[in-house]
């Protein structure tokens, strides 16, 4: 029965941005599963994403990534470059599909603000993890392009 309530609970904003550590994680992981994020977190995370800290960052854009809509993967392709490796590396596996990595998202191959997001993010990464990541997603919409 109680299990049935947490189903039924929105998604706590106020919860999200007090929680730090160990419980943040458990409260996203357990949200994602539990409920079906919409749009409101988009417009949410857009407003807010400045004032919130890496952490927070981290786990919103995790959130984002269930939502898969287009303005959900624009706020995580603005994180491809960003200077935190843990809050970059889930963008970057979000967007290149990590859990399907030859079946990345028409949505996000097509997608010329994506894209253009990568082939950036690629050209100022100094060597990092994400080369291999982002060459793929590069490449995968070059043959999406073409066919």
């Amino acid at each position: 029965m109680q299990r049935w309530l947490l189903k039924m609970a929105p998604f706590d904003y106020d919860k999200f941005e007090r929680l730090k550590g160990i419980e943040l994680g458990e409260y996203c992981v357990s949200k994602n599963q539990e409920f079906n994020l919409n749009d409101k977190f988009v417009e949410y995370f857009a407003k807010n994403s400045q004032s919130l800290d890496d952490q927070h960052l981290e786990y919103g854009i995790y959130l984002l990534g269930k939502i898969r809509s287009k303005s959900a993967y624009h706020l995580i392709a603005d994180y491809l470059d960003y200077p935190v490796t843990f809050v970059r590396f889930p963008a970057i596996k979000i967007l290149t599909n990590f859990e399907d990595y030859d079946n990345i998202p028409e949505v996000i191959l097509k997608d010329s603000y994506i894209i253009e997001k990568a082939r950036k993010a690629l050209e100022e990464s100094g060597g990092h993890f994400v080369v291999k990541e982002l060459k793929h997603l590069l490449e995968r919409s070059r043959i999406n392009s073409a066919g």
